[in-house]
């Protein structure tokens, strides 16, 4: 029950899930939260701060409600012993935003993530990472709401003040290059959307193992198959996929892969192993229940205007 041990669990938890070990960052954050809860109780910051680690990997593997009530439980030990304008509220804050976000209860992560990057604001300045990232999780539930202009607007903002902080090839700042490439998409503007995509990219260079490239290369695909570039597209469609089967902890990141690369596998006439891949992610977001129930219709409604038999009996 030494807490050094505890803490150096928590610790190597994190950074495994930063280097995409996800499968062995989940055991190590549970080991953490059983040693602290034994060593320092229930209601010791220690123990909220195992808590929230573990919340993480739960979100990680997309078991978001219970991933919810451990950042809810590690809020509450945190509120009750700093108090609810501390420092120590910021985290679980902001992790509240993200999984409520992901759970579609967007006015309550837009709540979360306001008060996250308020408080960052006031302790750290607004060009600390932790505000900056704080600011990148509220750009994103407000784009999951639908007002591209607010969010576009928090990040064109933000992303250079990120690269003078961080420097052009920090993760965080690449990924707003990301998200605005996204956005544009779902506006229909897939020429901003690939340069977006692009300099992401180009800022990731020399970065070839980071868990979020995955995302960028479907991006960019994505956007090349908008414009036509069908075989650029499944180029990087193939390897996202392939990358996220590989590593991702969470089935809802293997089926956005297979689903993107079903997409451009259809227009390239390689419609069986599209269907394929397309079922295969249906199936996950049926297993999902509620959690999958946007995805799902998203889907359908795609299959449905392509004639993808993707709804087997």
């Amino acid at each position: 029950n030494d807490p050094d041990l505890t803490s150096a669990l928590s610790n190597w938890s994190d950074a495994l899930a930063h280097l995409g070990d996800f499968a062995q960052a989940r055991p190590l954050a549970e080991r953490a939260v059983a040693r602290d809860r034994a060593y320092f109780g229930a209601h010791h910051p220690s123990y909220a701060s195992s808590v929230m680690s573990l919340g993480s990997r739960l979100m990680e593997a997309g078991e978001l409600e219970p991933a919810e009530r451990a950042q809810r439980e590690a809020l509450d030990i945190l509120t009750d012993v700093h108090g609810a304008d501390s420092v120590a509220v910021i985290a679980p804050h902001h992790n509240l935003a993200i999984v409520l976000a992901q759970r579609g209860q967007l006015d309550a992560a837009r709540v979360h993530a306001e008060r996250a990057m308020t408080l960052s604001n006031q302790h750290r300045g607004p060009d600390h990472q932790h505000s900056l990232l704080a600011s990148f999780t509220l750009a994103n539930v407000i784009a999951e709401a639908g007002d591209f202009a607010a969010a576009r607007d928090i990040l064109e903002r933000g992303q250079p003040r990120c690269v003078a902080r961080l420097g052009a090839g920090h993760p965080l700042c690449a990924s707003m290059l990301s998200n605005l490439g996204e956005w544009a998409m779902r506006q229909d503007a897939p020429d901003r959307a690939a340069a977006y995509f692009t300099r992401a990219l180009d800022a990731m260079k020399g970065r070839d193992d980071d868990p979020i490239l995955p995302a960028m290369w479907i991006g960019l695909g994505e956007a090349l198959l908008a414009q036509g570039r069908r075989s650029e597209a499944l180029r990087l469609l193939e390897r996202a996929a392939a990358a996220r089967r590989a590593s991702a902890p969470s089935p809802f990141d293997v089926a956005d892969a297979d689903i993107a690369l079903a997409h451009a596998l259809w227009q390239s006439g390689q419609r069986t192993r599209a269907t394929r891949l397309a079922r295969r992610a249906r199936a996950t977001f049926v297993a999902a229940g509620a959690e999958g129930a946007r995805e799902l219709a998203a889907l359908d409604q795609w299959a449905a205007s392509h004639h993808v038999p993707v709804a087997t009996k």
